[in-house]
């Protein structure tokens, strides 16, 4: 059976993701330090949880030691706002924090690493519908963020083999969502219709 760590697995996307794992047969383990995600996400399923952060350095030796097969990162700070308040803080978190999982997945030897992008690369519309050969123009250092790791990971695949795949996120919604944040319109607005 093949192990997947899934960094931010206790989040909204990430307990979904670790549900779909169990069902096709892979061993999902989560690594989360619980900032924004929550444990009664993942409390109705038999899966071994980890409490880590990635920016601090020992959890790289962590993800050595667990050794899984694939990496889901989802783990990040994911507040557009909150990044221009506080570009250092998101820095820390997804640039920093992302540089800790590569650098675990190169040295584990991991098959593949899929990274939790974001539209927020593209910025504003040059033109709509927005495709994946849009300009990469972010607005917000959280879109710059998830851009500079995006090219990271083209380069640990130059430099060390790291096998990757970027999914670029926009306006997922579904159960668990959180409608306090500002990245869940449809989430908001349906609890605002519920009310």
């Amino acid at each position: 059976m093949k192990k997947v760590l899934v960094t931010g697995g206790s989040g909204f996307i990430g307990s979904h993701t670790v549900e779909a794992l169990l069902e096709k047969g892979y061993e999902p383990i989560v690594l989360d330090n619980f900032s924004t995600g929550s444990k009664e996400n993942i409390a109705h399923l038999s899966v071994q949880c980890i409490e880590a952060d990635v920016t601090k350095s020992e959890t790289v030796d962590l993800i050595k030691h667990i050794s899984p097969d694939y990496i889901i990162h989802l783990a990040a700070q994911v507040s557009v706002a909150v990044s221009v308040q506080h570009f250092v803080y998101d820095e820390e978190v997804n640039i920093k924090g992302s540089l800790h999982v590569i650098k675990a997945a190169a040295e584990a030897g991991v098959e593949k690493v899929v990274f939790a992008s974001s539209a927020a690369v593209y910025g504003d519309p040059v033109y709509l519908p927005v495709d994946t050969a849009h300009p990469l123009q972010p607005g917000s250092p959280y879109g710059l963020s998830k851009l500079t790791v995006e090219r990271y990971l083209h380069m640990a695949k130059s430099l060390y083999d790291v096998d990757y795949c970027i999914m670029r996120y926009s306006n997922v919604y579904g159960p668990r969502q959180d409608a306090r944040g500002e990245g869940g319109v449809v989430s908001i607005f349906s609890d605002k219709f519920a009310k």
